[in-house]
C-alpha cells in the first residue's frame, strides 16, 4: 500500500506562536546583516583612508556602495530566512497543534485513533509517548460508551417488555 501524501497547509495553526517565531527569525537575520555592515564599513573606510589618506569622498562613495549592498543583502536573505524559517516552524508548530486537538478528543470521550504526524515532522518520538500515555483513557472511554450502549438497549428492552404485558 502506498503512504498517501499529504500536502500541509499554508495557515497559521498558532498565530501568535507562529508570528513570535519568525519575527526572531527575521530579527536576527536584520542583526547578523546590520553587524556585517557595520564591520565592511568600518574595514573599508580604514582602506580607504590608509590608500587615499584623508579622502573623504572616496569614503562617502563606499559608504553609499556598502549602503546598496547591505538593502541588496536584506532583499536577498531576508525573504529566504522567512521561507525556511516558515518551513521549519509549520513542522514544528503542526505537530503541536495535533498534539492539541488529540488530547481535547481524548478528553472529551472520543477516540480519534492512533496519534500520528506526516512524515518530515518533528516530535515525532514525543507523539508516540503521547500515544502510548493516552492509550489507556481511550481504551477506558470506547468501554465506557460500550457499556453505556448495552445500558440503553437494555432499557429498551426492559420498555419494550413492559409495553408487551
Amino acid at each position: 500500500m502506498q503512504p498517501t501524501f499529504r500536502r500541509r497547509k499554508f495557515r497559521l495553526l498558532r498565530p501568535a506562536l507562529q508570528i513570535r517565531l519568525m519575527v526572531a527569525f527575521g530579527g536576527i537575520a536584520l542583526l547578523a546583516l546590520g553587524l556585517q555592515f557595520l564591520l565592511f564599513q568600518r574595514a573599508i573606510g580604514e582602506a580607504a583612508l590608509a590608500m587615499h589618506g584623508s579622502d573623504a569622498a572616496v569614503v562617502e562613495e563606499l559608504a553609499g556602495d556598502l549602503v546598496t549592498t547591505l538593502l541588496v543583502s536584506i532583499g536577498v536573505l531576508l525573504p529566504a530566512v522567512v521561507a525556511v524559517g516558515t518551513s521549519v516552524v509549520l513542522r514544528f508548530v503542526g505537530p503541536l497543534y495535533r498534539f492539541e486537538t488529540y488530547l481535547r478528543e481524548v478528553l472529551a470521550g472520543r477516540d480519534p485513533g492512533a496519534l500520528r504526524l506526516r512524515q518530515g515532522d518533528d516530535l515525532q518520538d514525543l507523539a508516540g509517548l503521547i500515544d502510548r500515555v493516552a492509550e489507556p483513557l481511550r481504551a477506558h472511554n470506547a468501554d465506557a460508551r460500550r457499556d453505556a450502549a448495552n445500558t440503553s438497549a437494555a432499557s429498551a428492552t426492559d420498555a419494550d417488555e413492559r409495553r408487551a404485558a
